[in-house]
This record gives C-alpha cells, structure tokens and sequence, in this order.
C-alpha cells in the first residue's frame, strides 16, 4: 500500500468514525496498521497464515485487517459473539492443518 491520498481524500481527511473510538484520519489509520503490524509479526504471524479475528464493527478492526494485509496474512473474521466451543471449531476447520493456535487480547 502506498502512502499519500486514497481516493483523491487527503490523508489528514477522516476514514473511519466510531461512536465508541472516535475518529481516525488515514495517517493515524495508516500509523495504528503498521504498528499493528508489527506487533502480530513478532507474535509470529507471517505471510499465507490464516488469523482469526474476533472484533466488533470498531475501528480496530480495520486496523487489524489493513495489519494482516500489510504481512499477507489471511484474515478469518469470527462474529464477537462466539464463544470458547464456537472458536474452537473455527480454528480446527477454517485454520491450516498443523498450525498453531495464538490468542491475544487486546489491552482495556
């Protein structure tokens, strides 16, 4: 992804607004994805994994699916209302055979 305008929208322009989060302008969306980024590569994600993403319509979620495109991870989005048993059967059926299992939880 380049940097810069996105659309013809400047990037101090607003990409995302949440009621809950706020606003995001694309620079700040753009600076959170990478360090995001960041972040899931030292957890170990790489390119060609799949990750499973357990997140409300938030504005972290864009965060977290620009970051794993940003590695060329796959992004498995779960609905937030999925329980233990319900990832558990995700991560066996949708995840690669052999891979590993990483739960974060992100910080209050």
């Amino acid at each position: 992804m380049g940097r810069g305008r996105r659309g013809g929208r400047p990037p101090s322009s607003e990409d995302r607004t949440d009621r809950c989060r706020g606003r995001l302008t694309y620079h700040d969306l753009l600076l959170c994805a990478d360090q995001c980024a960041l972040g899931l590569l030292e957890l170990g994600v790489r390119r060609g994994d799949a990750v499973l993403v357990q997140l409300p319509n938030w504005s972290e979620f864009v965060v977290a699916a620009l970051a794993l495109e940003r590695i060329g991870a796959v992004i498995n989005p779960v609905a937030p209302i999925f329980r233990e048993r319900e990832l558990r059967s995700d991560a066996t059926v949708g995840g690669p055979s052999g891979g590993d299992l990483r739960v974060a939880v992100p910080r209050a």
